[in-house]
């Protein structure tokens, strides 16, 4: 009898060991398949007119590691931001506590611009001249000088002339006028093509100055075209300014 209580009391052990074992192995699957079961949060990525970047869902108190870098055309990235004013740059890792939204800082390195068509003709024995005032605009120089960039400015046109028929008596028709173009700043120093050729049909040419940051810095850049031939009309179109920054 005392065999059997005994035989009983060793299976009823056996079957709770089994049972136990069973219980612990599947809160063990069960953790592996969710090992996120704490909180967890999203990271939304705004390009400010960048290629869009997906959100990451990231566990309670782990760390975003690594920074993305986006693309713009025309802007190089120069990192992410807490908050839209730009103003609280983040630092990786982040630990992430809840819901954030990162904002992209970009810097303008290459720009175009149009200018407006002109003619000139001298009168009264003076210079006829256009100018137009080029300073690059919606370049963060600060920064850019910060970063050791250098500017590329590039100004392309088409010139070309036609006689002037007005000329009194019709007389002083013997030859092509000449211009003066130039590319300068507020000390008169830049790029000048001077005495240069022109023709009856329109040819494109070009000026182009490369300068660091630091001198464009509270300077004001000037295009100017002038002549001083009184017999012919000069013209100019398609004026482009192009600016890289590297």
């Amino acid at each position: 009898m005392k065999l059997i209580k005994f035989l009983s009391l060793m299976l009823l052990s056996i079957i709770m060991i089994i049972l136990f074992v069973s219980c612990v192995s599947e809160n063990s699957d069960d953790n592996d398949k969710n090992p996120y079961k704490g909180k967890s949060y999203t990271v939304t990525f705004e390009a400010n007119g960048g290629n869009a970047v997906e959100p990451k869902t990231i566990k309670e108190n782990q760390a975003l590691s690594e920074s993305i870098i986006p693309t713009k055309d025309g802007y190089k990235f120069d990192g992410w931001f807490l908050n839209a004013e730009l103003t609280t740059e983040a630092s990786f890792p982040i630990t992430i506590t809840n819901d954030v939204t990162l904002y992209a800082k970009w810097l303008r390195v290459s720009d175009m611009i149009s200018c407006k068509n002109v003619h000139l003709k001298c009168w009264n024995g003076y210079d006829d001249t256009a100018t137009y005032y080029v300073t690059p605009a919606g370049f963060d120089l600060d920064r850019l000088n910060e970063l050791g960039y250098t500017m590329k400015i590039i100004v392309t046109y088409q010139v070309y002339y036609e006689k002037d028929y007005d000329v009194p008596l019709g007389i002083g028709y013997a030859g092509a006028p000449e211009y003066n173009a130039s590319l300068i700043n507020s000390k008169n120093y830049g790029d000048v093509d001077e005495d240069m050729p022109t023709s009856t049909s329109a040819s494109y040419r070009s000026l182009e100055w490369v300068l660091n940051i630091s001198d464009l810095k509270n300077e004001q850049l000037r295009l100017i075209f002038n002549t001083d031939n009184i017999q012919n009309i000069v013209y100019f179109k398609n004026i482009t300014v192009s600016y890289t920054c590297y």
